[in-house]
């Protein structure tokens, strides 16, 4: 009798031991036991990862932390300090409109003249947020290549250059001639107006030869009019991101 208890003790055990598991089943599901109770992970096979791009001409500027300011500007509020924000991902343009390597930038634009040129591209005109986290890269440098002043690195606002000719002044995201060459508009303003013919917006990413080393730094900004141009004012274009399929 005793040896039949401890046979069918064995077999009880046994039994209580295998409906504790859980396997592997159809549809990629796996149930996962505990003693804090039970937790299923759901992989249905109809679910696909997504990934996000950008237009051809534009590199893609990835979400996340990065550090905006403290912001140089001549004749500019004082006391503006350094923020730490995060933002989502967004593309910008390779190079200065025509954004095409090889090209001289477009000049003398307005702001007004820069913003429908960005829409007939299906694209705007970048924040000086955008325009400053691309410039700055991953490492938030102060200048696009790094947080030293490189002489000849760039190119300045005066100086006639073709997209991409200076192979050094290109960020870590890959945006060329952001810190140096001509300034750039952005959709970024001091809020201040009193009528469409004197509303300022913030340009950005030019480098003035008689003072280089402060102009030419990602964190510099320049007020101007919005129907004002100069030959050293021109543009780049931002965009959303697209968000694709990956395939399986």
């Amino acid at each position: 009798m005793l040896r039949l208890l401890l046979v069918i003790s064995c077999l009880l055990l046994a039994i209580l031991s295998l409906s504790g598991c859980r396997g592997r089943k159809a549809g990629g599901r796996v149930d996962y036991s505990s003693d804090r109770g039970r937790q299923i992970v759901q992989s249905s096979a109809s679910d696909s990862p997504l990934t996000v791009s950008c237009p051809i001409g534009m590199v893609l500027i990835p979400n996340g932390p990065t550090i905006h300011g403290p912001v140089e500007e001549k004749n500019g509020v004082a006391g503006e300090k350094e923020e730490r924000l995060t933002m989502k991902a967004f593309c910008i343009d390779k190079y200065e409109y025509p954004n095409q390597p090889g090209e001289s930038p477009m000049r003398s634009v307005t702001w007004v003249e820069a913003k429908n040129l960005c829409g007939t591209k299906g694209k705007r005109l970048c924040s000086e947020f955008e325009f400053e986290k691309a410039c700055r890269g991953p490492s938030s440098t102060k200048y696009t290549y790094g947080d030293g002043y490189a002489e000849g690195a760039c190119a300045t606002a005066a100086q006639d250059y073709g997209l991409g000719q200076f192979n050094n002044c290109v960020s870590s995201f890959g945006a060329h001639d952001m810190s140096g060459g001509i300034y750039e508009w952005t959709s970024s303003g001091p809020g201040e107006s009193s009528g469409a013919s004197n509303e300022m917006k913030f340009l950005r990413g030019g480098m003035a030869a008689d003072n280089p080393t402060v102009t030419s730094s990602c964190t510099y900004r320049v007020r101007y009019g919005v129907t004002s141009s100069g030959r050293e004012v021109g543009f780049r274009c931002c965009a959303a991101t697209t968000k694709e399929e990956l395939s399986k």
